[in-house]
């Protein structure tokens, strides 16, 4: 009767243990696309090179909501020049694919999140390979 007891006892705690790990904060998971139907408002853009905002006032992004949609565009919010914007993601490589009706350039970097902020450090590539990659940015935002 006292091995049965401690079986049980031994039992309970494996499977309460077990339970607890296979548990994860899927807030911070950025696998198999988990972006999708999120919604992030946009904080700060930095140029990394000066340290300052990027005052592009074409792109004017600070305080614009940025919605990662399932079926892969991206919707902004005031809207923006971009008529076309379509995003992707790789692990935490997050791509966004941007145009005025066809892809013409595109921002690619990782993304991480950290609770409800996230980093997307990041460069501009041309979508035709004829430049990109030179310069850096970091934004960041909070998740709606």
């Amino acid at each position: 009767m006292k091995k049965l007891k401690l079986f049980s006892i031994s039992l309970f705690v494996a499977l309460t243990c077990a339970s607890f790990a296979s548990c994860s904060d899927d807030d911070n998971d950025l696998e198999n696309g988990s972006l999708a139907g999120t919604s992030w408002t946009i904080l700060s853009n930095i140029y990394d090179e000066t340290g300052e905002e990027d005052d592009d006032e074409e792109l004017e992004l600070i305080g614009c909501t940025i919605t990662f949609l399932k079926d892969g565009n991206v919707k902004f919010n005031p809207s923006v020049v971009w008529t076309y914007a379509k995003w992707t993601q790789d692990g935490n490589t997050l791509k966004l694919i941007l145009g005025e009706g066809e892809p013409d350039d595109y921002m690619e970097g990782t993304f991480t999140i950290n609770d409800k902020k996230a980093t997307y450090k990041y460069s501009w590539y041309d979508c035709d390979g004829k430049w990109g990659g030179n310069s850096f940015y970091t934004m960041t935002l909070q998740k709606k």
